[in-house]
């Protein structure tokens, strides 16, 4: 009739220690990072630059300066890509796996594209006719 909250409780300490334990080194990156700080200023400049310029307008009038001003689409993408920018240097990039199997695939792919050639080359001197029926 009564839940043991004991366990529940001690699985939910576990989970929130290792978060902390997993989100520590990107937070020091981030409070120490020159790089990912000025990335940041860049892309917040140019999205308060867009915001100044449609801001004010009823949505529909905004969508539409933004539709059709290509100089605000290129800054709204610029400050997308900085964002973008900054976040890439904050988390690190995952290693690749699968290094064998992308070596076995590259090497049945040229061995499949041989092989057609050897099959074209054979048809082509009018070798090994036999093989296929006409």
């Amino acid at each position: 009739m009564f839940r043991n909250s004991k366990g529940t409780a001690s699985v939910a300490a576990d989970r929130a220690s290792a978060l902390v334990e997993t989100v520590r080194p990107i937070i020091t990156k981030a409070m120490n990072d020159p790089e990912l700080h000025e990335a940041l200023r860049q892309a917040f400049a140019t999205g308060r630059q867009v915001q100044g310029e449609i801001s004010g307008k009823p949505p529909s009038k905004a969508a539409r300066k933004l539709a059709k001003d290509r100089r605000l689409q290129k800054r709204v993408e610029a400050s997308a890509t900085d964002l973008q920018k900054a976040v890439s240097h904050l988390v690190e990039q995952p290693k690749k796996k699968g290094r064998v199997r992308r070596t076995i695939g590259r090497i049945a792919v040229v061995g499949a594209a041989a092989g057609a050639v050897v099959v074209v080359l054979r048809k082509v001197r009018g070798g090994g006719g036999g093989d296929l029926p006409s």
